[in-house]
């Protein structure tokens, strides 16, 4: 049997079925659509040598690869060098039990172009459905007092300033903390919310999500860091640019779950969320891992207790009238899809 082996994959755009038809050139599937193929498959690499995107030159590899693959076995012609970000059309299928990642690569001919299986081939002649695609982002919450959006460190945490850590709690407007990209800068607003034993009771997806102390480089964090599920880390590695065409990207904690090294916290009986506004979005260190500070769009300011929410829109002049103060993300936000494609089979550091 084909499913779960171990490996790179390449068959043609041919010999894919979208809802029962036959797929047309470059046609990619919806979320939730029936997809199988058939016939022969090309694996490119040894069986005890699975080719794994994140490693050093991995793009370059598997261009290589598919490159020299596709002309013998498909008589397709591919570019090796200069390719397009694969990760616009990359998708996932799952047969319920196993998800399978599909990298789409058009090469422009008349013969059409093929699918690369990296890591594992889903099995042939099997209905499958799409489960995510790295284009399609979620529509942003707008509900007011509504929970989606919440971005924030927890009590304890030790957030680098210019003096050194220092827990997140005794951090005050006027203070400054150190970031990435510019240096030190100041604290512009501090927020917080608490959420109590039964809130978290009623609304699980609630609960923080603990990050284990060296789940990242084997050293980082160097302690564990609990944050909210949506609170964003940046993580880098090759197949990010792979994928996204981006050195770093930030990913929801929610996203990094694998009930190992990241897992959701039930251990705790309640929990207060602290929030930390600068003059712009910035990449902060918090426990040694970096990480994100607020960033006030409508789904994160909606996400707030009326309290702070007020405080904040009162504090941070035209906000409250939708200008974008604070400018743009600091780094690409993958959305859940997308950081599926991106952690799958994949090794990143923190």
């Amino acid at each position: 049997m084909e499913a779960r082996y171990r490996g790179t994959f390449v068959i043609s755009w041919a010999q894919a079925f979208i809802d029962g038809t036959p797929a047309g050139p470059a046609e990619m599937p919806a979320v939730g659509a029936k997809w199988r193929w058939t016939g022969r498959v090309l694996r490119l690499d040894a069986p005890d040598a699975a080719l794994i995107l994140d490693r050093p030159a991995g793009e370059a590899d598997i261009r290589g690869r598919i490159a020299r693959a596709a002309r013998r076995r498909f008589g397709i012609r591919v570019p090796s060098t200069e390719p397009a970000p694969v990760g616009e059309g990359a998708f996932v299928v799952s047969d319920g039990e196993t998800e399978y990642q599909v990298l789409p690569i058009d090469t422009g001919g008349r013969k059409g172009g093929i699918l690369a299986f990296p890591g594992a081939l889903p099995p042939s002649d099997t209905e499958l459905t799409v489960v995510a695609r790295a284009d399609q982002r979620p529509a942003l919450s707008r509900r007011a007092g509504g929970d989606a959006g919440l971005i924030c460190f927890t009590p304890g945490t030790l957030v680098d300033t210019p003096d050194g850590p220092r827990p997140i709690e005794h951090i005050r407007p006027g203070d400054f903390v150190l970031t990435r990209d510019s240096g030190p800068q100041p604290v512009r607003w501090v927020g917080s919310r608490r959420i109590s034993g039964a809130r978290l009771f009623a609304t699980p997806e609630l609960r923080p999500v603990r990050i284990r102390a060296g789940a990242f480089d084997t050293d980082r964090p160097v302690a564990d860091l609990v944050v909210s599920p949506r609170h964003r880390i940046l993580l880098r590695g090759a197949a990010a640019r792979l994928l996204f065409n981006e050195a770093e990207v930030l990913v929801a904690a929610a996203d990094l779950v694998n009930d190992r090294s990241v897992l959701i916290d039930h251990s705790l009986r309640e929990t207060t969320y602290l929030h930390l506004l600068l003059d712009r979005h910035e990449i902060i260190r918090a426990n040694g891992i970096e990480a994100e500070s607020f960033l006030p769009d409508e789904a994160a300011i909606a996400a707030l207790d009326p309290s702070a929410r007020e405080s904040l829109l009162s504090e941070v002049s035209g906000l409250a009238e939708g200008e974008d103060v604070c400018g743009g993300p600091a780094r690409r936000c993958l959305s859940r899809p997308e950081a599926a494609l991106l952690l799958y089979d994949g090794r990143l550091s923190a």
